[in-house]
């Protein structure tokens, strides 16, 4: 009995290639952001052809070509949307229409070489930003964040210097949310920006890492951040006012 011949097409290859390329890409994001990279993974997924044959054989579920195409686009630009934000669009102008006026005259200022940046907090402050409510209560010095076993150490060690942040974040919003670490990041005075360090995060003890945190409102929640930065850097908090927004707040922990 002849062997029933596979047909190979284009879209078959394409599906390949495209499916293991944002994969691998989603993979690869999730130091940057841990939700960005999983849709990013997700979206290589949906195309994958091995993923279509167990979703046939195994589930009894097939997905039209037109529905997996908008899916997979849909998870692939709201994921690289998330990990590497291009700026605010809208959101610029509502916050430009909607922002209260504030008068930072009389705050010191952190030169930099490009911009000043205006150091509108310091460690103890309430900070209102967009829908969360920010207090850092105080900042370590880690060369390790992790734990000994059996005489092994197993967790993540800093390639300059761990700065970890204790800070009480709460919901001002009127439902509730998840909260991205990446909405804060260090900006010091070369103007280089630093990305929180989501593996180190992994190692702190249980309960003390944001992560992608629910939080309801009302309801503050107190955790770390950990920043792998050079030895001698000196900058400041910058915090953002959402993933597409390019309003700032910033804190000195100077």
């Amino acid at each position: 009995m002849a062997k029933e011949l596979k047909k190979i097409s284009i879209l078959l290859i394409l599906s390949w290639i495209f499916s293991l390329l944002f994969m691998l890409s989603g993979l690869t994001s999730l130091s940057k952001s841990i939700f960005g990279g999983i849709l990013v993974f997700l979206g290589g997924l949906i195309i994958f052809p091995p993923f279509d044959k167990f979703l046939v054989e195994k589930k009894k579920i097939k997905l039209t070509g037109w529905l997996k195409f908008f899916v997979f686009v849909g998870l692939i630009v709201v994921g690289m949307s998330i990990v590497n934000p291009l700026g605010d669009i809208e959101q610029s102008n509502f916050d430009s229409a909607t922002s209260e006026p504030q008068n930072f005259n009389d705050l010191p200022v952190a030169k930099s070489n490009s911009q000043n940046q205006q150091i509108n907090y310091k460690f103890g402050e309430r900070i209102v930003h967009g829908d969360w409510a920010y207090t850092f209560n105080n900042m370590e010095t880690k060369s390790e964040i992790g734990e000994n076993v059996l005489g092994s150490f197993i967790g993540e060690k800093a390639d300059g210097i761990f700065l970890v942040f204790d800070v009480t974040i709460e919901n001002i919003g009127k439902k509730t949310d998840y909260y991205l670490s990446d909405l804060i990041q260090i900006i010091d005075n070369q103007d280089r920006v630093f990305d929180h360090d989501s593996t180190a995060e992994i190692y702190l003890k249980d309960g003390e890492s944001f992560g992608f945190d629910q939080i309801q409102p009302g309801l503050p929640k107190r955790g770390k951040i950990v920043f792998d930065v050079p030895k001698d850097i000196k900058g400041n908090l910058r915090i953002s006012k959402g993933i597409f927004s390019s309003k700032y707040v910033f804190v000195s922990w100077n």
